[in-house]
C-alpha cells in the first residue's frame, strides 16, 4: 500500500512539474520495488510526567527523502511547521488509515525549492506513540538526468519549466551534498 501510495504521489510531482515521470521513477525504483526506500519503525516514549506532555522529545528536522508516506499515529505528537513558522498536528482528527505524505529535501533540491521539505517534529503525550513512515529515497550512487527532458522540449519548441534543476546524468548523493546534505538537515540539531 505505501510503495503504491508513493508511486501515485511521485507520478503526481513529475506531472505537476511537467515532466516526465520516468525523470522521478527511473532513479527510486527497480521494477517496482523502490530499493532505496525505507519503512522506520519509531516508538517515542510517553511523558511520564503531566508537566512534560507537549515538550519537544525529537527535533525539528526534515527528511532525506524524495517523499515521506506514513499511516497516520493514534497517539498525538507529530507536529509540522506552516508557512507561517506555527506548528499544527497533521494526524488530530485522522483515522490509522488515513496517510501523511510530506516532500523530502530531495524534492525540494530537484524543484528549486518550489516543494518544501516537510520540517517536522515530535512532542511529548500522555502515552507512548509508534510511527511508521516510509522513507522513499533514492540508492546514493542513482542517477538522474533531467537535461535529456528539458533539451527535448527546447527541440520542440516548447516552454521549458523554471522549478526544475538542470543536471546531466549525476549521482543523487552528488546532486545532495552539492546543495549543502548532512550541514543542511542537521542544522536544527547543531543550533539547539
Amino acid at each position: 500500500v505505501l510503495t503504491a501510495a508513493a508511486r501515485a504521489v511521485l507520478c503526481q510531482i513529475a506531472e505537476e512539474m511537467t515532466m516526465p515521470k520516468e525523470v522521478l521513477l527511473d532513479c527510486l525504483q527497480e521494477g517496482e520495488a523502490f530499493p532505496g526506500a525505507c519503512l522506520r519503525v519509531c516508538k517515542y516514549a510517553e511523558s511520564g510526567k503531566a508537566g512534560s506532555i507537549g515538550k519537544v522529545s525529537f527535533q525539528p528536522h526534515t527528511d532525506t527523502t524524495f517523499i515521506t508516506v506514513a499511516a497516520c499515529s493514534m497517539e498525538p505528537g507529530l507536529e509540522i511547521q506552516d508557512t507561517h513558522g506555527c506548528w499544527i498536528a497533521p494526524e488530530q482528527g485522522r483515522d490509522k488509515r488515513d496517510l501523511l505524505i510530506m516532500f523530502g529535501e530531495f524534492a525540494e533540491v530537484l524543484t528549486k525549492g518550489y516543494l518544501k521539505a516537510g520540517m517536522h517534529r515530535v512532542v511529548r503525550a500522555p502515552r507512548p506513540r509508534v510511527s511508521t513512515p516510509f522513507l522513499v529515497r533514492a540508492l546514493p550512487k542513482a542517477r538522474i538526468d533531467t537535461k535529456k527532458w528539458l533539451d527535448e522540449m527546447r527541440c520542440n519548441g516548447e516552454s521549458v519549466p523554471h522549478r526544475v534543476v538542470e543536471v546531466e546524468d549525476v549521482t543523487i548523493q552528488w546532486l545532495w551534498a552539492r546543495q549543502g546534505g548532512w550541514c543542511r538537515h542537521y542544522a536544527s540539531f547543531m543550533t539547539s
